[in-house]
């Protein structure tokens, strides 16, 4: 059997969200594209957690196919422009507090190879910005310290878990 097209993995899918919470009955599926076009689709679905079978049946040639099937969660959040509950439950947050973020870059400045009185200047600097502007700041740093640091795609490998 061949992989199910994308077009009908997801009209699958929005039939089965429009009558959610109420399971579909695959039925009118089947005989519109047939038996096992229909059932390899939900296959496919049913194996990536996507929808849930209500209710199977054993076909006359001894084949079972579904009957009922009903979206869950990771399937409605797939059809969500903004990956759903999913996307949101998934976010890693950071926090560091404003003080955690000045002792970090007020370490950098002083292991860099500037003047004593730069070094000066700047750490007043840093201690006299409020906190969304030090956020901001941080922000920035981390963009361009990406940007720039040599051997950071080497140094990702090294973290990679060996396999």
């Amino acid at each position: 059997m061949a992989k199910p097209e994308d077009d009908l993995l997801y009209d699958i899918l929005h039939k089965a969200e429009e009558a959610f919470p109420e399971p579909i009955d695959v039925d009118p599926l089947n005989s519109e594209l047939g038996d096992d076009t229909v059932t390899g689709a939900i296959d496919y679905l049913v194996d990536h957690g996507l929808v849930d079978v209500w209710a199977k049946r054993t076909r006359m040639s001894g084949i079972g196919s579904y009957a009922e099937i009903r979206i869950n969660g990771k399937g409605i959040d797939l059809l969500r422009d903004d990956g759903g509950m999913t996307a949101r439950l998934n976010v890693i947050t950071v926090r560091l507090e404003a003080d955690t973020l000045r002792i970090l870059i007020n370490q950098r400045i002083d292991n860099s190879d500037e003047s004593t009185h730069r070094k000066l200047q700047l750490r007043e600097w840093v201690s006299s910005l409020p906190e969304r502007a030090l956020n901001d700041l941080t922000s920035q740093l981390i963009r361009r310290g990406l940007q720039e640091a040599p051997g950071t795609i080497q140094w990702l490998y090294t973290q990679m878990p060996l396999g």
